[in-house]
């Protein structure tokens, strides 16, 4: 969870942040992105919570593989909930 204060167009970075916080085999690993769907926009003083879920993994020859992760990011604010990013990237593993 974190709380931001951002732009629409630095949500994937703040994202990222969150990510690797969440899964640190991928962290500083994104070497691409399926899509990123700016769903609804974040405010000062939102609470941020991401779910972060694993699509598909494929391995590297000599080892490590690919992953494929979908981060979905709610925003909390007051008492209501809303959807506000829906991403889809391939993160490395060691």
């Amino acid at each position: 969870m974190f709380s931001a204060s951002t732009q629409p167009e630095q949500r994937p970075a703040r994202a990222a942040d969150e990510i690797a916080a969440d899964a640190p085999a991928a962290s500083g690993s994104i070497v691409a992105w399926h899509g990123c769907d700016h769903l609804g926009p974040v405010y000062e003083d939102d609470t941020l919570y991401s779910e972060l879920e694993l699509e598909e993994t494929e391995p590297l020859d000599g080892g490590g593989g690919l992953v494929h992760l979908r981060s979905r990011v709610r925003a909390r604010r007051a008492e209501e909930s809303s959807d506000v990013l829906d991403w889809r990237f391939v993160g490395v593993m060691a």
